[in-house]
């Protein structure tokens, strides 16, 4: 009872429930017109694949191709996908929808937490930057398994500071953590031991160059540290793979075809508004708060933010793991517009301090009620799949046995047991495929090391003998379908879409 007291008298934590409420309810929202379906249909269907064959794929399940030529796949992230396939399962879109959407929540509440101290040193930079963290956290926190990354990279750091600054034991569980982290997203999973490592380095010794600041951990949590780190890195080898997922994450990200082809993965374009406004700005607030601080900066902290920093000007999609990192510490150097000024008290009875709170915690729950009634008259459509349902079933009904379709499509197409050429997952196609098929998709030779300039398109149609192409209006090999009215036939087309058969001869 003293402690509800003592939350009312405090106007900061008042405040900082407000906005909490606030920021509550920008993600919500931003969640009201449903989420992302980028990639979820083929990890629901691997996940549903797994649980009826109670063993982990190791060959290119889902594409005739890949099953023709006999294709690696890394299923890295078999456990999330098992764990996706029990929510929906259970629940249907609304739970996967709900799963998200109050994850993304709790992340958000967490990063409030961790802040308390700091938030009301400077109002307006903690509220900008709150703002992009709830805004990133919403968009990024969807049906696909860098949802859980995010989780476990925000679990990893909370037990690092932790143990930097208390010496928690709780840094023990790491192992157990590493085990779950490699099976859960082992693409990822090397940041078990690379964060470990960055808190090494900044804390060996103590040493002072300018305002960075070297603070010696101790030698004994030094060495235990290191320890744990050690057995958490040899940890990631229980997993279906073994010794090779701890090589796949670099493997993966030396992937210059990936890299390069793929949205997601490409460096990201300052010129492009949206990167702009989603990616750059938040990067430069960050480093803009750090480099402006009269505060000494820790060289923890520094570092994670040059790596993160590093990372994401080397691709766009780490924009995600880039705020959650620094939502450790940012807040924390973030300094007062006048420092000399003397801040005002504010007094307010009791009475109007439980009257603001009990308010704004009304509305903070009528939100989420709101959003919970909207989702439920919504349960159908909260998780949009870009593939048409009656292309699907036409296609499903057609049959085809080698079709060429989208890259974007690969996923629903999967979830409707059509095989298919190529979908998201981008490594199994890494090298000649994806060249070619970006070759195919643009009608510009990709593989030119291997292609003639003159009849790659040919060549290519030759070679992969699809007897039906699943193709967009948008897209130059559309054009290239229609003007060779002799070799494919244009059988369905709307607005967006096209099916082609190949004409027999």
């Amino acid at each position: 009872m003293n402690k509800i007291k003592k939350l009312y008298k405090n106007e900061n934590n008042i405040l900082l429930f407000i906005f909490i409420t606030i920021f509550v309810g920008v993600s919500i929202s931003l969640k009201l017109s449903g989420m992302s379906g980028n990639d979820f249909w083929w990890h629901l269907k691997s996940g549903e694949w797994i649980v009826h064959n109670k063993k982990i794929p190791t060959t290119a399940l889902f594409t005739w191709y890949g099953q023709e030529q006999n294709l690696n796949w890394f299923a890295h992230e078999w456990l999330t996908e098992v764990l996706f396939y029990g929510i929906y399962s259970a629940f249907g879109q609304i739970g996967m929808y709900e799963f998200c959407l109050l994850t993304g929540i709790i992340i958000i509440i967490c990063v409030f937490y961790i802040n308390k101290e700091y938030f009301f040193n400077n109002t307006f930079l903690s509220f900008i930057y709150m703002f992009y963290f709830t805004l990133v956290v919403t968009l990024f926190f969807y049906g696909r398994p860098h949802t859980i990354n995010m989780i476990f990279l925000f679990i990893l750091l909370a037990m690092l500071y932790q143990y930097k600054k208390k010496s928690s034991k709780i840094i023990y569980a790491l192992p157990v953590f590493s085990v779950i982290w490699v099976n859960f997203h082992g693409g990822s999973s090397n940041l078990i031991y690379i964060m470990p490592i960055l808190f090494i380095i900044g804390s060996i010794k103590n040493i002072n160059y300018g305002k960075l600041n070297f603070t010696y951990m101790g030698s004994k949590k030094i060495i235990r540290l290191s320890l744990i780190t050690l057995i958490s890195t040899l940890s990631l080898c229980i997993n279906p793979r073994g010794f090779e997922m701890i090589k796949y994450p670099f493997t993966n990200m030396a992937d210059s075809t990936m890299l390069n082809s793929l949205s997601e993965w490409m460096t990201p374009d300052i010129k492009d508004l949206g990167i702009l406004f989603l990616c750059f700005i938040p990067v430069i607030l960050v480093a803009v708060i750090i480099t402006t601080t009269s505060k000494k900066i820790d060289a923890v902290d520094f570092l994670i933010f040059g790596f993160y920093t590093y990372m994401f000007l080397r691709s766009q999609r780490f924009i995600s793991l880039f705020v959650i990192a620094t939502s450790f510490f940012t807040l924390k150097y973030a300094m007062p517009f006048n420092e000399n000024k003397k801040k005002k008290k504010i007094t307010s009875s009791p009475q109007q301090n439980i009257l603001i709170f009990t308010t704004t915690f009304i509305f903070f729950i009528s939100l989420l009620i709101g959003q919970f009634i909207n989702a439920v008259s919504h349960s159908d459509t909260l998780i949009p799949a870009i593939l048409p349902k009656e292309y699907a079933e036409f296609i499903k009904e057609d049959n085809p046995q080698r079709l060429y379709n989208d890259y974007d499509c690969g996923g629903p197409l999967i979830y409707h047991e059509i095989p298919v050429f190529v979908d998201g997952r981008a490594d199994i196609y890494t090298g000649d495929t994806l060249k070619n098929y970006q070759t195919l998709k643009h009608c510009r030779n990709y593989n030119d090391k291997k292609l003639s300039n003159d009849s790659y398109m040919e060549d290519l149609l030759k070679e992969y003998k699809f007897d039906a192409f699943f193709v967009g209006k948008k897209w130059p090999i559309y054009n290239y379908l229609i003007n060779h009215p002799n070799n494919y036939d244009l059988v369905k087309s709307d607005k967006e879409f096209a099916y082609f058969k190949t004409k027999t001869k």
